[in-house]
């Protein structure tokens, strides 16, 4: 699995490895599976590297994402966030995984964004204290990438309570080391809704 991740992406022609393998339902389905986290707690390194291959294939390529729905891919993905209340060793790869799904595709932003309980799943990864720095980054961007351009996908972070654990982790940080930071950015992107989705969240 981290020779596939390193296909998919260390390679010139790692666009073509991409494809070709979403055309290999098989292998996705393969990795897919080895995403389950109960199948794989002898060795969680098994579901962290499935994690990170499907999202090396997803970068760019449409064809690699419709797969990833295709195999279920997506209630293991909430399994993996969920493991440990969201403290576990895959949460940076699991949430890698969902940025680069959504990553220019709004569809499968929409697809994701019908599972609302991923949302709360990852405001209680975002909010555990034994997730480090980088670890609640990675939660922030998948935050951010789940909220581009979809006012649904919005509300429903919003209603899942992250505004609250995000603007506290930015008050924290040391802004001017680095402003333009995933915190600011996952803030920006949901926590004020626009004039009409306002409206209807009032009524």
């Amino acid at each position: 699995m981290r020779a596939l991740s390193s296909l998919f992406t260390s390679y010139p022609n790692a666009m073509m490895y991409r494809e070709q393998a979403a055309a290999n339902p098989f292998l996705v389905r393969q990795l897919v599976r080895r995403m389950n986290v109960q199948r794989a707690w002898l060795d969680c390194d098994v579901a962290h590297a499935a994690a990170a291959a499907l999202g090396a294939m997803a970068i760019d390529c449409s064809a690699a994402k419709e797969q990833f729905f295709d195999q279920d891919g997506l209630m293991w993905l909430i399994d993996m966030i969920d493991d440990n209340d969201g403290a576990s060793t895959n949460i940076t790869a699991a949430t890698f995984l969902v940025s680069r799904l959504c990553k220019d595709s709004p569809t499968t932003r929409e697809k994701i964004g019908q599972r609302k309980d991923i949302f709360a799943s990852l405001v209680t990864a975002f909010s555990n204290p034994d997730n480090d720095d980088n670890e609640r980054e990675s939660i922030a961007n998948a935050l951010y990438s789940l909220a581009d351009s979809n006012e649904a996908n919005q509300k429903a972070i919003r209603e899942a309570g992250a505004t609250a654990p995000l603007a506290d982790a930015l008050a924290q940080e040391v802004l001017e080391a680095e402003p333009d930071n995933n915190f600011a950015l996952a803030l920006r992107s949901f926590a004020v809704a626009s004039p009409a989705a306002a409206m209807e969240e009032d009524e």
